[in-house]
């Protein structure tokens, strides 16, 4: 389909295209294709791929404006926050880390307790698995029901949540899959605990995960 799709386009188009959807890779930023283009014997400076890139980017615009205003009619949306790095005149950065929810925080425990069935893991999913049932119950009912029961049933839970991660993490050693999933756990608590605040945000972005 996509090869179909190229061969319709001009061979200028082809190049703008192609060099946009190449760009992605972080290997072959702007800085990677000329190399790549240097080793078929054609010369391209940096600034005519960063033009190509640039019109490529004009031209999307009116779609880019479509999909943000669709995005922000929402009440709420999900989003992969996951870093990415970027090259800015060959060298690499990096975006600020993401901030994740009761998923990726389950995820962590989880892991930990497939790979040694560990004690501490398994409370951790317990308490989690009573989260995600008054999750499933609160979910046909209204935002401001919602709202009602997350802080009559869950936030008890999550008040005394930290003080026994704390308590867990005094004796384990750093370094250790406990202490990284606990450490995961308290670093990201604002995050795990926002959908208390919102009755329309669930307790994971499951969605887009």
């Amino acid at each position: 389909m996509l090869r179909g799709f190229l061969l319709r386009l001009t061979p200028g188009a082809r190049n703008f295209l192609l060099t946009v959807y190449m760009s992605q890779d972080i290997n072959l930023r702007n800085p990677g294709q000329q190399k790549i283009f240097a080793r078929e014997g054609i010369n391209l400076p940096l600034s005519t791929l960063a033009d190509w890139v640039g019109q490529c980017g004009f031209e999307l615009q009116p779609l880019v404006d479509a999909l943000r205003a669709e995005v922000l009619n929402k009440d709420v949306f999900h989003a992969n926050e996951t870093s990415y790095q970027s090259i800015a005149c060959g060298t690499r950065q990096k975006d600020p880390p993401s901030v994740p929810l009761g998923l990726c925080v389950r995820r962590k425990f989880y892991e930990l307790h497939v790979a040694n069935k560990n004690d501490i893991a398994a409370q951790a999913l317990n308490t989690f698995k009573i989260l995600y049932a008054i999750e499933a119950e609160a979910k046909t009912l209204t935002v401001k029901q919602r709202q009602q029961a997350l802080e009559e049933q869950v936030r008890p839970i999550l008040e005394k949540l930290p003080e026994w991660m704390l308590a867990q993490r005094s004796p384990v050693p750093d370094g250790s899959g406990t202490a990284k999933a606990l450490d995961y756990s308290l670093k990201c608590w604002g995050a795990l605990t926002y959908y208390l605040e919102d009755g329309q945000v669930p307790i994971n972005n499951n969605h887009i995960e």
